[in-house]
């Protein structure tokens, strides 16, 4: 997900606040093979101000709000993070090189001039918005939620007031609240695996995703019409419908959360992103929501690979992961458990986060899915058929586990020894008479 959220954003500073006829103009003929190094064709100040396969203020914030979750032992301290923003405005992240954040939009940077930012960041970030008589709502906040989708995505209420609670550092408004709540839901509920929205034979259930991250996210907003165009965003189909270049309206939180559940019903990471990041208009962002949502639902494996590689700060990246991953054990889905900074599905016979349970009576193997066609079978075995003494003893060896239930000679449930019972020589000297 974060590969995904990184990738979208440094690929979307290409064609940043270019419009959509200017975008095709230059990378039109490249739609299949848009790498970072293109960035050349354009020769612009305000792209020019980062490196070949750099990322934005987007990403930066980001990893921000990851660190103070790891730091802060998984707790949101919405002090912390106003404080780590203030300093990157000021430095940036200086291991990567920075001198100063780049590209924070015009709200955020308001809001963290505001005299009470550090002390009562809500109620800076409130005063703005009001001064603005309410109709102010960018993508600042929905930019950079991501992280928060991942966190505890096991509780969603836990997510819903994490992501609200952070969007309102910097970002008021209702809509924005909605927009940061609809994508962290939509991250914990991919990751949550349940049956109502992912089965290993058909994937993920998208518009049942995106229905239930709407009926968390709407209960933000009271005015009937903010949430019809919730809902329409988010069910967007085609990319024109969110007029992603519109003058004075690139940086609306609504056009961000369309782009990225628009890519969360495509199935190719590269034609998505790409075809996003040619629509001009505040790329990075929309191009770095899309990328988290969809490389949530895909997998790194479906991130080019040449995208992934050639992230600038891709081993740092790594670094951030490897650590929250170590400081919160239950940032892997359901049914993985972490193995360095990968997460690893659990082994037969074990589910749910970090592999904690064990199968039921009724189901085993890998993930538990499979139902027993015996009652009670073995959690990772299932009904385990013997037909000699010399199978029933391997059986013995091999799950040495008691108590065992075999089913014997070919009939399921309607014979059974149980080995714990006896002892070898008395199975040996017995089986025949008791079973044929």
């Amino acid at each position: 997900m974060l590969y995904g959220q990184c990738v979208g954003d440094a690929l979307g500073l290409l064609t940043e606040f270019l419009t959509k006829k200017e975008a095709k103009q230059y990378f039109g003929k490249l739609k299949d093979c848009l790498e970072f190094e293109h960035k050349s064709l354009v020769d612009n100040p305000h792209q020019n101000r980062w490196n070949v396969g750099d990322w934005s203020d987007d990403s930066d914030q980001t990893i921000l709000i990851l660190i103070s979750l790891t730091e802060n032992k998984g707790e949101v301290n919405c002090r912390d993070i106003a404080r780590r923003f203030l300093d990157w405005m000021k430095r940036g992240i200086p291991e990567l090189g920075d001198y100063v954040g780049m590209g924070i939009g015009a709200t955020t940077d308001r809001v963290i001039h505001h005299g009470s930012f550090l002390d009562d960041p809500m109620a800076a970030a409130e005063s703005i918005w009001r001064e603005g008589q309410g109709k102010v709502a960018p993508n600042g906040a929905v930019m950079r939620t991501s992280a928060l989708g991942i966190h505890r995505f096991h509780d969603m209420d836990h997510v819903t007031k994490n992501a609200a609670d952070v969007a309102k550092i910097t970002h008021f408004d209702p809509r924005c609240q909605a927009s940061s709540v609809a994508v962290s839901v939509a991250i914990a509920i991919m990751l949550q695996k349940k049956e109502r929205h992912f089965n290993k034979a058909e994937g993920y259930n998208v518009p049942a995703i995106i229905q239930d991250s709407y009926d968390i996210a709407v209960k933000f907003i009271e005015i009937e019409e903010q949430k019809r165009e919730l809902l329409s965003c988010m069910k967007c189909s085609d990319l024109k419908q969110l007029k992603l270049d519109e003058s004075g309206k690139i940086g609306y939180t609504f056009k961000t959360l369309g782009s990225g559940f628009w890519a969360l019903k495509q199935n190719d990471f590269r034609k998505a992103i790409t075809k996003i990041v040619l629509q001009g208009g505040d790329a990075d962002t929309n191009a770095c929501v899309a990328g988290a949502l969809l490389g949530c639902k895909l997998g790194i494996e479906a991130i080019p690979e040449s995208w992934r590689n050639k992230l600038k700060h891709k081993d740092w990246l790594e670094q951030q992961i490897q650590k929250a991953l170590e400081s919160d054990e239950d940032i892997c889905c359901i049914n993985y458990y972490s193995h360095g900074t990968s997460c690893k599905e659990c082994p037969a016979g074990y589910y749910g986060i970090n592999c904690s349970d064990v199968c039921s009576t009724s189901y085993y193997g890998i993930g538990c899915t499979t139902k027993c066609e015996c009652s009670p079978c073995h959690h990772i075995y299932g009904c385990m058929m013997i037909t000699t003494v010399k199978q029933a003893i391997q059986m013995i060896n091999t799950v040495k586990m008691e108590p065992t239930i075999l089913c014997v000679h070919n009939y399921y449930c309607s014979s059974f020894v149980r080995l714990f019972d006896y002892d070898r020589i008395v199975i040996e000297q017995r089986f025949d008479s008791i079973f044929f």
